[in-house]
């Protein structure tokens, strides 16, 4: 009986050594999976950061470009301008007729370069990168828009004023104010709407 009693101490402190050991592997592994969990959001939240940096870093590049493109137009334009405006200057002083003819004859080819689509194809590809479908979602709701007026929509969404449009559209500062009127007409604003405050927000 002393004996059966013994087998029976014993294996209940087997037993309960057993459970104690569970409860601790269960902790142990509770504390692990803790540990791995925080790392995996902390490893998360880092790629998130990286990934952001990296957006941010892409987009203040794009928007470096159409800066630079922006100028680049404005500058050539509006030296252009000036290189045109002296030669009419010329053609009017001139009594020679064949010289008049060779200088009419460069205004009109200066006029050809302004109007040029190169500039503006390399233009509107940088600004499609920085607004992404503007242009397009634009185009499709306002269908009657022209070619000059979906440039304007493109240098009002960049924020420019009245004369650094006149330079980049190589017209008047009149004739920009003109152009807005007839674009707030088709994109049906009413008196009260800002033109430029609609097209930040389309």
């Amino acid at each position: 009986g002393t004996l059966i009693l013994g087998f029976m101490v014993l294996d209940k402190r087997h037993r309960r050594e057993k459970e104690v050991m569970a409860r601790q592997q269960e902790a142990k592994l509770n504390e692990k999976n803790t540990e791995l969990q925080s790392m995996a959001e902390r490893t998360g939240a880092e790629i998130s950061r990286l990934n952001n940096e990296k957006l941010e870093a892409e987009i203040r590049h794009k928007n470096k470009e159409l800066a630079t493109s922006t100028m680049h137009l404005m500058n050539k334009n509006a030296f252009i301008s000036g290189v045109k405006g002296n030669l009419s200057s010329l053609s009017k002083k001139s009594s020679n007729q064949a010289v008049v003819k060779e200088l009419n004859k460069l205004v009109r080819d200066i006029d050809k370069n302004l109007a040029d689509n190169d500039d503006w194809e390399h233009f509107q590809f940088h600004f499609d990168e920085v607004h992404g479908d503007f242009s397009q979602r634009i185009k499709e709701r306002y269908t009657g828009l022209t070619a000059q007026e979906m440039r304007l929509c493109a240098y009002l969404r960049l924020n420019l004023n009245t004369k650094e449009i006149a330079q980049l559209l190589n017209i008047s500062v009149r004739g920009v104010e003109i152009s807005r009127y007839r674009l707030r007409k088709k994109l049906e604003l009413d008196r009260n709407d800002n033109l430029q405050e609609f097209i930040l927000g389309f």
